[in-house]
């Protein structure tokens, strides 16, 4: 919607269809002075620090930083009989205490990266969905008056 939006601001200012990335387009609008400082501001910390990772799927990129405490449990599956009594055996210890819990990220096991962006939209998605729909709203009373 963003990107959208930057491109129609182009479109008012040269009456031509603006066919390049996204940033591209904010740094036309940068150059050419169709927006603000401010404005320009928000767009590219909004491109580089939320709307890349989502675009483009990079929840390692988004969540690298980020680790959850968690025990693994190691399995023997040549022994495939073993593992439920393995399963069982590591549960009960880790309540316990007797296994103490490490710091995992993406890096370390890949499904870590799901359950870090699972909260990661949890705490941001709303606030951000609210401020991009004010801002929009803004943007085109300003630039794109009826």
């Amino acid at each position: 919607m963003l990107e959208q939006l930057v491109k129609e601001i182009i479109y008012s200012n040269e009456r031509e269809e603006f066919q390049r990335a996204f940033g591209n387009a904010i740094k036309r609008c940068e150059n050419n002075r169709y927006i603000n400082e401010y404005e320009i501001k928000y767009l590219n910390d909004f491109k580089n620090l939320i709307r890349n990772f989502y675009q483009h799927g990079d929840v390692t990129g988004l969540t690298k930083k980020s680790t959850v405490k968690g025990w693994k449990i190691e399995f023997n599956t040549k022994e495939p009989g073993k593992i439920f009594k393995n399963l069982k055996t590591s549960i009960e210890k880790i309540r316990k205490g007797l296994i103490e819990p490490k710091e995992y990220s993406v890096l370390d096991l890949r499904p870590v990266g799901q359950i870090i962006k699972d909260q990661i939209d949890e705490e941001i998605y709303y606030n951000e969905f609210m401020f991009v729909d004010i801002f929009v709203r803004k943007m085109c009373e300003k630039y794109m008056p009826p």
